[in-house]
């Protein structure tokens, strides 16, 4: 057994589906879906590359859904309607370079793949891939393209959990000395997420309904 929990702020990793949730948010606040929205689980094929899929074809499947089982065509869907692009099965896809900016913004107001302020000066931030081909970006919406520490993945979900506010991590709470307080770190707002409470509650909703095994 060796100690690697140094490894929680400088080792990165690929997520994968755990990152759903801030991508359901993208597609929200751009307007790229709705609340409720119905969209269609199959596998897609763009051409001269293997198929993507979910872990099983679900049909139908709105948001809500999409979360708790873990849809990964959706996200892609999603993507691609967040870049602009049009899919046709098996023909070449076009996005929007600039729906990497968009997706890694959102990303970074919860936390990922930027630092999250904790009290220590080797926190890494994560590699961010600098192809910018149409099917990387539904790589990025399931997590499997840019990479993130363990403790950019607590804050995100943390942030999500109160509704939008991301703190400062912190390692230090109180310093005593002979039963005497001499310092209380303070909880800090870093920055508050500007998306509206109803995107929000509704991804929520969909974490909360997940099935066990779901998410891969």
């Amino acid at each position: 057994i060796y100690d690697v929990s140094i490894g929680n702020i400088t080792d990165t990793i690929t997520p994968g589906s755990v990152v759903k949730g801030a991508s359901m948010l993208v597609g929200f606040d751009t307007g790229a879906i709705k609340i409720g929205e119905v969209l269609y689980d199959e596998c897609i094929k763009i051409k001269s590359t293997p198929k993507k899929c979910s872990v099983y074809k679900m049909g139908n499947i709105n948001d809500i859904n999409a979360l708790a089982f873990s849809s990964n065509v959706y996200q892609f869907k999603t993507a691609i309607k967040v870049g602009g692009g049009v899919y046709k099965y098996n023909q070449s896809l076009k996005i929007n370079e600039k729906a990497f900016d968009t997706y890694r913004d959102y990303f970074s107001r919860f936390g990922l793949g930027v630092n999250t302020g904790i009290e220590l000066l080797n926190e890494s931030r994560g590699y961010k891939g600098s192809n910018r081909d149409a099917g990387l970006l539904l790589d990025f919406a399931i997590g499997q393209y840019d990479t993130y520490t363990n403790i950019q993945l607590n804050q995100y979900i943390s942030t999500l959990a109160r509704d939008g506010k991301r703190y400062k991590m912190h390692l230090l709470k109180e310093v005593w000395e002979d039963d005497v307080l001499i310092e209380k770190i303070e909880n800090e707002v870093l920055n508050e997420v500007d998306i509206p409470k109803k995107y929000i509650d509704r991804v929520k909703k969909g974490l909360c309904n997940a099935q066990v095994g779901s998410i891969y």
